[in-house]
């Protein structure tokens, strides 16, 4: 198992995007690692996984993405969440460990009036590669010049933002609203470069814990918000920026399968991150299931079970029902079976060959 301080490499496939995430998670701390540090190349992760009779994987013929939305009322457009929990129970994932790398990643996405992103567990074909994953986006287009530390007034709207003339540290600094990590297993990091070579820029701040994740494992995810106003200092070479904003926490209760015993729960920070000009709370929240790597329609079969989500402040509520669309997709073997008159409504993820 990978430990803290250690080399994490994780690459996950989001909607068939790869994204390639390299960190030290207590490692880098100049400013330009932090910033400019490109990413690594693309390792190859399920070579000579198919028979010379098999079609090679393709966007076509692999397991898609499926998506499920929670209904409340209000909904969180409506009432924003400054507390929320939600659960994931890995029902079966011995089909999985014959195949590497390969896995599924069980994401809940969400957004803010500031950054937003994704967090969730993900379980590997190797049991020394799953973890607990809290991602933040940069929230992009919602700042302008004089509008933002180390980001002068800018008099023609069409000129480059973050020009010579600044002080911002890269090109698109002054195009977004920044997250920033406040504990020692976060990071900023230069999220999605894999997509864009050349591309150095930092988009986000990663939080990961490693973890080896076994069936019947529980894990309840709380999102909260510790701080409404609160400033971060940022040290651009040795200049101090200010920014405003507000401090969020991630905390994970691991609880393991027993047989008839009751064991407490392991619990985890999994990171602590500032949210710029972010004051307010949650605005949204959905889940998804995603397979890591390429995996053939039938390469092996999976299955989770996920909660509906809880409000639990400042107004308290329950999800009254998940729904889900089914994608009209190649292929089919997947299904998602819900269950809308349990307390809470909850709902199965399965993919793989039982399904045939």
């Amino acid at each position: 198992m990978l430990h803290i301080g250690q080399n994490l490499q994780l690459v996950t496939i989001m909607g068939g995007i790869y994204t390639t995430l390299l960190a030290s998670v207590a490692g880098a701390t100049s400013v330009s690692t932090l910033l400019e540090e490109g990413p690594p190349p693309m390792p190859v992760r399920w070579e000579d996984r198919w028979s010379a009779t098999d079609p090679p994987c393709n966007s076509s013929n692999k397991q898609k993405a499926l998506y499920i939305a929670y209904t409340l009322d209000p909904p969180l457009s409506a009432s924003p969440a400054t507390a929320l929990a939600v659960e994931t129970t890995w029902v079966s994932l011995s089909s999985m460990r014959a195949h590497g790398t390969n896995g599924v990643f069980a994401a809940q996405p969400f957004g803010t009036d500031g950054p937003g992103g994704y967090f969730g567990s993900q379980a590997d074909g190797s049991t020394a590669d799953g973890g607990l994953l809290f991602s933040v986006w940069d929230a992009k287009g919602k700042v302008h010049h004089g509008q933002a530390p180390g980001c002068p007034p800018q008099t023609d709207d069409d000129a480059i933002l973050g020009d010579s003339n600044s002080s911002s540290p890269n090109s698109t600094w002054c195009n977004t609203l920044h997250s920033f990590p406040l504990s020692a297993n976060c990071h900023r990091h230069c999220l999605d470069c894999g997509l864009h070579p050349g591309w150095h820029n930092t988009t986000g701040t990663q939080c990961s814990v490693p973890l080896t994740i076994n069936e019947g494992d529980r894990f309840r995810f709380v999102l909260e918000q510790t701080k409404s106003n609160s400033t971060y200092t940022f040290d651009l070479d040795g200049v101090p920026i200010r920014y405003t904003g507000a401090e969020w926490r991630l905390t994970v209760m691991h609880y393991a399968p027993t047989k008839g015993s009751l064991i407490p729960p392991t619990n985890y920070t999994l990171g602590d991150v500032f949210f710029e000009r972010s004051h307010g709370g949650v605005t949204r929240l959905s889940a998804f299931h995603e397979h890591i790597g390429c995996v053939d329609c039938d390469a092996f079969f999976e299955s989770e079970q996920r909660s509906g989500l809880e409000v639990l402040r400042p107004l308290p509520r329950s999800t009254s029902a998940i729904d889900f669309n089914r994608p009209n997709a190649e292929c089919e073997l997947f299904n998602v079976t819900v269950n809308n008159k349990a307390h809470p409504p909850f709902a199965l993820f399965q993919t793989g060959p039982r399904l045939k």
